[in-house]
């Protein structure tokens, strides 16, 4: 019985302490509710942002990787530079032109404004997209330059509300075109816009028929086997050079873009904020540390007395450095349990009112209690032993 008797004697005397001197207690508390919730919401931030980056991550998972391929300057790629990369790169699964315009498309009396893109009919497994009505687009449709089109589900609703389009015949720029399919965009998409609000024709039935002359916008090689990304981008790079009659010393007129390789670095870089944030968090703690190590040696110095008097009457050292630790350990729990209200607090403003990806997780609340105890034993020790190191007869010399 004597040890319980002992332990909550020495609680009872820190809690005393702290009401006695509240607005010292309120003061060194702060800085640990600062420093506690800010490691809170740092943690639910970062978390936050690494599952909002390994879902986009997760939901390119079914893709294969592919290099996109841009031009520095108006001119674009001609033909001949998409020809030259899909007749010299054996290690691509696919070369697959983009050549973006934006022209006047009629369906009987309607009329809007659409984009329009030539390509191939690799694009849409390209991009996971399906075809949920007719078909896609074939190698035949280009061969003979046939005048068909695949439109976006939305674009279909906007021409022809409530109708099935597959089949009707559309005009771009006055041209007509046989609707033969309608796409629907599923998961993620990275190009020019929704693929929803636009039509695809074959490249070559776009040269000629609705351009009369053109270059593309971009291209786009899928690679097979991602450990040959970088070949493929040297080969790319060789290819382009040749073929845009770049001398040797000269840069590049164009630049390639990695798209798994981006969302990689966003992960990499999301983990890095966090790390960042994370230690202006723990420097908000350490300065409340700083904080209960000057208060402690406040009070030691003021209750010089009742220190001398206690050890007078037999109270041995550890008792009397239990009970300064005690009293350090409690403002700091007190500090940690208004901490994780304030932290939950801020995620939660931060996700509701700001729109920022952050999750409270339980490692959060466990890190900032943790941490604020830590920092209470830590900070803490240095002046209980001073006050367990003081000669009882010396401590009432100087109190009296």
């Amino acid at each position: 019985m004597k040890a319980p008797f002992i332990l909550w004697e020495t609680l009872r005397i820190a809690l005393a302490s702290m009401v006695a001197h509240r607005g010292r207690a309120v003061l060194t508390t702060l800085g640990i509710v600062i420093g506690v919730g800010s490691v809170i919401v740092t943690i639910a931030m970062g978390e936050g942002a690494k599952r909002q980056a390994l879902a986009r991550i997760e939901s390119y998972s079914n893709w294969k990787p592919f290099l996109a391929v841009w031009p520095n300057d108006w001119r674009g790629f001609t033909y001949d530079g998409y020809r030259a990369l899909k007749r010299e790169l054996p290690q691509a699964d696919a070369v697959v032109p983009q050549l973006a315009i934006w022209p006047w498309v009629t369906f009987r009396d309607a009329q809007i404004n659409a984009t329009v893109i030539g390509t191939t009919q690799d694009y849409f497994p390209m991009y996971h997209w399906e075809v949920v009505r007719g078909r896609g687009l074939t190698d035949a449709d280009a061969a003979e330059r046939r005048r068909v089109a695949v439109v976006g589900d939305a674009t279909s609703e906007r021409l022809g509300p409530g109708r099935d389009l597959v089949g009707e015949t559309i005009r771009i720029r006055g041209t007509p075109f046989e609707v033969v399919g309608v796409v629907e965009p599923t998961g993620a998409w990275m190009n020019f816009g929704n693929p929803g609000d636009q039509i695809f024709v074959p490249i070559e039935s776009a040269y000629g028929r609705i351009m009369e002359s053109g270059v593309l916008n971009s291209i786009y090689v899928v690679v097979e086997d991602p450990f040959a990304v970088a070949d493929v981008a040297t080969g790319i790079e060789r290819i382009l050079r040749r073929v845009r009659r770049l001398e040797l010393g000269e840069k590049d007129d164009f630049f390639i873009s990695n798209y798994s390789a981006g969302l990689l670095r966003g992960l990499e870089a999301s983990s890095t904020f966090e790390l960042l944030i994370l230690g202006i968090a723990v420097v908000s703690l350490i300065v409340g540390g700083v904080v209960v190590v000057n208060i402690m040696l406040i009070s030691v110095t003021e209750r010089t007395g009742e220190i001398g008097l206690r050890k007078a009457l037999g109270a041995p050292r550890i008792l009397v450095l239990a009970q300064f630790v005690a009293e350090a350990v409690a403002m700091c729990s007190a500090g940690a349990a208004l901490g994780v209200g304030a932290g939950v607090f801020g995620a939660t403003v931060l996700a509701g009112h700001f729109g920022w990806a952050t999750t409270i997780t339980p490692l959060s609340i466990v890190a900032g209690v943790a941490s604020a105890v830590a920092v209470g034993l830590f900070f803490g020790t240095y002046p209980a032993f001073r006050a367990a190191r003081l000669d009882p007869v010396d401590a009432l010399r100087r109190a009296g």
